[in-house]
C-alpha cells in the first residue's frame, strides 16, 4: 500500500498482456513537432513535444525495482513515460519533484477485487493517496470534472497540489508537487487508465499552455 505523499509502485498485480506500442514521430519543423503514441491493444493515444525524452515499460520497471515481478510485468498491457528536462533521467519520472513536466501513462488490468471497487474514489487515489492527503491538509484540488466518453469510458480529470514537506506552511525549502491526473475505466471495468502530467508547481505555471495540450491529447479510442 502506498504511504500518504508517495506514489504507489505501479499498482495492482492483476493478469494482462503486452501491449504493442507505436510511437510516431510528426515529421515537421522542430518547433511544432510531436511525438504521437499509441497503444494498439488498449487504444489509448496521446502525443507530447517530439524532443522529450521516452522511457519504455522495462526501464520503469526496473527504475522501480519492480523488474523481477511476473505479476507486476502483466499487470501493465501499457506503461510509458517522457521527460522534458534539459538533462532527464527515469527517476523524475517515477517519484520527487521534477523540475520540468514530467509524462507517466499507464494500463492497468484489474483484478476481481479492484473491479468490485471500481469508482472515482479509486481512480483518484490510485497513484497518489489524494483522500489521505486532503484529511491530512498536505493536498488541495485545484480543479475536478468528470468525464464520460462516447465508448463507455469514464473517469475524471483531478488536478491538485501535494506538500512534498506535509504542509502548506511559510517554511524554507518547502516544495509544492502541481499533478494533472487523468483516470479512466472501461466499460467493463477489467482496465484502469491512468495519465498524469506532473512538476513542481513553479514549473507547472510556466509550462501550463503545453501541459494543457498534452492532457487533451489524451483519449482511449473506440475499438
Amino acid at each position: 500500500m502506498a504511504l500518504a505523499g508517495q506514489r504507489r509502485p505501479f499498482g495492482w498485480l492483476a493478469p494482462g498482456a503486452f501491449a504493442l506500442v507505436t510511437v510516431l514521430l510528426l515529421s515537421a519543423c522542430a518547433s511544432s513537432a510531436y511525438t504521437y503514441v499509441t497503444s494498439a491493444s488498449t487504444h489509448a493515444y496521446f502525443r507530447v513535444p517530439g524532443d522529450w525524452t521516452m522511457y519504455n515499460k522495462q526501464q520503469l520497471l526496473v527504475a522501480s525495482g519492480l523488474k523481477n515481478s511476473p505479476a507486476t510485468e502483466k499487470g501493465f498491457p501499457f506503461l510509458i513515460g517522457y521527460d522534458s528536462a534539459p538533462t532527464p533521467s527515469v527517476r523524475h519520472v517515477i517519484g520527487g519533484i521534477a523540475t520540468a513536466p514530467v509524462v507517466l501513462a499507464e494500463v492497468r488490468t484489474l483484478s476481481a477485487v479492484d473491479r468490485d471497487q471500481a469508482s472515482l474514489a479509486l481512480l483518484r487515489n490510485s497513484v497518489y493517496q489524494v483522500d489521505q492527503l486532503l484529511q491530512a491538509d498536505e493536498a488541495e484540488i485545484l480543479s475536478d470534472r468528470d468525464i464520460t466518453l462516447s465508448n463507455g469510458v469514464h473517469g475524471s480529470q483531478l488536478v491538485f497540489n501535494v506538500a512534498i514537506g506535509g504542509t502548506f506552511g511559510v517554511l524554507e525549502g518547502n516544495q509544492i508537487l502541481t499533478v494533472n491526473q487523468t483516470g479512466l475505466l472501461d466499460p467493463s471495468t477489467n482496465r484502469m487508465y491512468v495519465f498524469i502530467v506532473r512538476c513542481g508547481s513553479d514549473a507547472y505555471s510556466h509550462n501550463r499552455t503545453v501541459i494543457d495540450q498534452i492532457v487533451r491529447s489524451f483519449t482511449v479510442k473506440e475499438t
